[in-house]
């Protein structure tokens, strides 16, 4: 039996109210933030202004996020059993926006070590935590969104939030992060130090508003027999749409990691275009994926989710491939075509975004119908889990490929690659992300929820009861 509520939001029958979609969506700005700026610029950062090896500086980031990975249920399992006046989540809003400022402006203000090894050491301290730190926050703030919404569409309206603010954190992160770290192409190290004070004021200022705005949120009772980690784990392969869900997530992040964690090494070293040109191709990109959220929306309602996933997914692996033809832009009309890709990356980007969390709360409402209990956490914090896990793989398989592909590190200056490490750029950029995109495609046509099947999974699950 579910618990009942600790707090109602007064316009709970009538949906969820606007101030609270919008604090809530105001959340993910810092998260975004810090996934695409980490993910666009810590390799890069650690490769050509550190003199980390692309395989040393992969291995951080894989071993930082499988840390993420495994506290990310232990998290959720905790914040379904706090307890505290203003909510069993608001607590680690709190806690981990704090964190993760800090963490984040201390990662890119690295200073000068004599050894090697103990810059290696600080780098992968303030990775763990700053991963740490991340989890704190994201796996409370997505159950969030599962406790307060009630209804299918409800759950992808109040996503829908959440997605204009991952788009405008994508923005920060791709095109104004970028734009002030690497002006000249590689950067500085005060370049990326002024990068990552703005950006942290940022994360900090949107976490705070975001603690702020879910005192509304709806808080359930802690459920006394809240799962263990085990558990967790027998729980989420027991919700076969959950496991579909997010095995199919998986591929398709561990692909778009790819792209991203490719992506300043493919705008310097094959595309040759650098400091206003490439925040431009992000700027781009953004304002494509925010533009369509609304026409995806819309989709959605009319062919179901799940078709409209997979419409996403198909577009972004064959535009992405296309970065097979790419080289030095020459010519306007070279550019056209770098803004052409920019346009349909971002047309599938606000497709993949926002359909792949409105359908993460379908999964946890089966939980909910099927088991009767309110187990929000498990489920965003398993998810999340992938999240991480995706990022850990795409960014160690990019370091290990330049590696091998014989990309040369530096601590700033600029370096002639050989054509071996272009190659490298190249299918890191179009091949491995096709790839992944691709093979989530079978697991999502054989996921089973849809506003229907749910709809006569509550009537029976009322009817029995």
């Amino acid at each position: 039996m579910a618990a009942k509520a600790e707090t109602v939001p007064a316009a709970a029958e009538s949906g969820v109210p606007f101030s609270l979609r919008l604090s809530f969506g105001i959340g993910s700005l810092g998260q975004a933030t810090i996934l695409n700026s980490t993910s666009v610029l810590l390799l890069f950062f650690m490769t050509n202004l550190l003199g980390i090896r692309p395989s040393v500086g992969g291995a951080l980031l894989f071993i930082s996020k499988l840390v993420d990975v495994a506290s990310n249920p232990v998290i959720g399992m905790l914040s379904d059993r706090t307890h505290t006046r203003i909510g069993r989540r608001r607590p680690y809003l709190l806690g981990g926006g704090i964190m993760m400022c800090v963490t984040f402006v201390l990662l890119f203000t690295a200073p000068e070590f004599e050894s090697q090894w103990l810059l290696t050491g600080y780098l992968l301290l303030l990775m763990v935590l700053l991963s740490l730190a991340y989890a704190t926050f994201t796996v409370p703030y997505l159950a969030v969104a599962a406790e307060t919404t009630r209804t299918y569409d409800e759950r992808t309206s109040i996503m829908a939030y959440r997605v204009v603010f991952i788009l405008l954190g994508t923005l920060v992160g791709t095109a104004i992060a970028p734009a002030i770290a690497t002006p000249s192409g590689v950067g500085t190290r005060e370049s990326f130090a002024s990068m990552a004070l703005l950006l942290g004021a940022v994360i900090m200022i949107a976490s705070l508003l975001c603690f702020w705005g879910t005192r509304q949120a709806t808080f359930y009772d802690p459920d006394a027999e809240s799962p263990g980690f085990r558990r967790q784990l027998r729980i989420a392969w027991d919700n076969r749409p959950f496991v579909t869900l997010a095995t199919a997530k998986l591929l398709q992040l561990i692909g778009v990691a790819s792209v991203i964690t490719c992506a300043l090494y493919l705008t310097r070293y094959v595309l040759d275009i650098s400091g206003v040109r490439v925040a431009l191709f992000f700027l781009t990109m953004t304002i494509s994926s925010a533009a369509v959220v609304p026409a995806w929306w819309w989709i959605a309602r009319r062919i179901g989710k799940k078709s409209a996933y997979i419409t996403a997914v198909t577009i972004y692996a064959l535009t992405a491939l296309t970065w097979m033809l790419a080289g030095p832009v020459a010519t306007s009309a070279d550019m056209g075509l770098v803004y052409a890709r920019a346009v349909f990356l971002g047309i599938s980007s606000g497709g993949l975004i926002l359909l792949g969390v409105s359908m993460l709360p379908d999964t946890i409402e089966y939980d909910r119908l099927t088991s009767g209990a309110r187990r929000e956490g498990v489920f965003t914090g398993l998810w999340s889990a992938v999240e991480k896990g995706a990022t850990a793989v795409g960014g160690l398989l990019i370091g290990v490929l330049l590696d091998l592909m014989g990309f040369i590190k530096s601590t700033g200056d600029v370096v002639m690659q050989p054509d071996s490490a272009i190659t490298g750029i190249i299918i890191g950029s179009a091949v491995l992300p096709a790839a992944f995109m691709l093979a989530s495609l079978p697991l999502l046509f054989r996921y089973p929820l849809s506003q229907q099947s749910l709809e006569q999974l509550e009537a029976s699950t009322t009817v029995a009861g």
